[in-house]
C-alpha cells in the first residue's frame, strides 16, 4: 500500500512539475534495488518495479502525446498499439521460458524482464521525442 501511494504521488509529480523522465526512472531504479539488496520479498520487489515502470510508460506516453496533432497523435497510437501486440508476445514468450531457476527466483527474473522490455519502450520515447536536441 505505501508503494502504491508513494507511486501515486511520484506520478502526479512527474505531471505537474517539469518533466524529467532520466531522474524518475534512476529514482525507481534504485529505490528497487535497495528492495532487492534487504534479500527479503525480492518476487514483491521487481513485481512492484514492473508495475511502475508500466504505469510510467503511461505518464510518458500521455506527455509526448499533449502537444501533437491529431495526425501525429493518430500515427502514436497505431504505433504504441502495434508495439503492445509485440509486447503481449514478447510476455508470453518471457512466461513460458524455462530458465533453470524454480519458484519464486524463476517469477522474479521475468518480471525483471519484462520491466527491462517496458523500461526500453520508454527511453525510446524519451529519445525520439523528448530529447532532440542531442
Amino acid at each position: 500500500m505505501k508503494q502504491i501511494i508513494c507511486l501515486s504521488i511520484l506520478l502526479n509529480a512527474v505531471i505537474l512539475q517539469a518533466q524529467d523522465f532520466g531522474k524518475d526512472l534512476e529514482h525507481l531504479a534504485e529505490t528497487n534495488q535497495k528492495c532487492l539488496d534487504k534479500g527479503r520479498f525480492m518476487l514483491d520487489c521487481e513485481r512492484n518495479y514492473y508495475t511502475q515502470i508500466d504505469s510510467m510508460l503511461n505518464v510518458v506516453y500521455n506527455h509526448i502525446r499533449k502537444p501533437m496533432t491529431e495526425k501525429q497523435k493518430s500515427d502514436l497510437k497505431t504505433a504504441q498499439l502495434s508495439w503492445l501486440k509485440a509486447r503481449d508476445k514478447k510476455f508470453n514468450e518471457i512466461n513460458k521460458e524455462d530458465i533453470g531457476l524454480g519458484g519464486q527466483d524463476g517469477m522474479m527474473f521475468k518480471y525483471q524482464r519484462k520491466a527491462t522490455y517496458v523500461l526500453d519502450r520508454i527511453n525510446y520515447f524519451i529519445k525520439q521525442y523528448l530529447n532532440k536536441d542531442e
